[in-house]
């Protein structure tokens, strides 16, 4: 395919909103103030008298579970790359501990799932990422990160095709003005499934919930 074709369709490639959007969130969500560790293996632990708190959900043994979801086991270990430089692997090792001991202390911050998901995909736990990710659209159906997230890891990582496209489907349920979500769907398509007819059809559904778009209209005008 012609560099300007790739161009149109437009590859996002690996999502730029972990981290950013991580980051908004612990910044806008509720604030939790966990006690602190010295912890920087990512196993780090907190212990949180049983009650309950502002949300009525119970503290048992440091954990308050207000989501009837089982959550992510907050206790897998955590290794960053070796090819990292020390300075870096020991601030992520330090990110995970923190986002670990606010968790423990309430499990209702998305942010730091997220956080801790884009982490766990850093150090290559593509395992552990998915784990997050998928626990995240369960406990907020309506966020769209995580579906985008997903997506991206397996369309880009783990190269499972359909898996990514149900993920690229329910962002776009979720957000039909998201262009970038049906221009990856469409590159997908017709770069890694040989399927025109695919990228054609996806490109064509965000041109009705889009009208006019340019880079929707740019990027089905290569296919013809």
């Amino acid at each position: 395919m012609e560099p300007q074709t790739r161009k149109w369709y437009g590859i996002v490639g690996t999502v730029v909103i972990i981290a950013i959007a991580a980051t908004i969130y612990i910044a806008h969500t509720r604030k939790v103030i966990a006690p602190t560790t010295t912890d920087t293996g990512g196993t780090a632990s907190t212990t949180v008298p049983t009650g309950t708190d502002a949300n009525g959900g119970v503290h048992v043994g440091g954990v308050v579970d207000t989501s009837g979801i089982k959550a992510p086991d907050l206790t897998r270990p955590y290794t960053p790359l070796s090819t990292l430089p020390q300075s870096v692997q020991d601030d992520n090792k330090k990110l995970v501990a923190t986002a670990v001991a606010q968790l423990k202390f309430d499990p209702t911050h998305i942010g730091y799932w997220l956080q801790l998901a884009a982490l766990r995909k850093g150090a290559n736990d593509f395992t552990g990422a998915e784990e997050i990710w998928i626990f995240t659209t369960k406990r907020w159906p309506k966020d769209p990160i995580a579906y985008n997230n997903l997506a991206d890891l397996y369309e880009n990582y783990l190269h499972q095709y359909a898996q990514a496209g149900i993920y690229w489907n329910k962002l776009i349920l979720l957000q039909p003005d998201n262009i970038g979500a049906y221009l990856n769907l469409a590159t997908m398509y017709n770069i890694n499934m040989h399927d025109a007819a695919g990228a054609k059809t996806t490109l064509q559904a965000g041109l009705t919930a889009n009208p006019n778009n340019a880079d929707l209209k740019k990027a089905l005008a290569a296919l013809q």
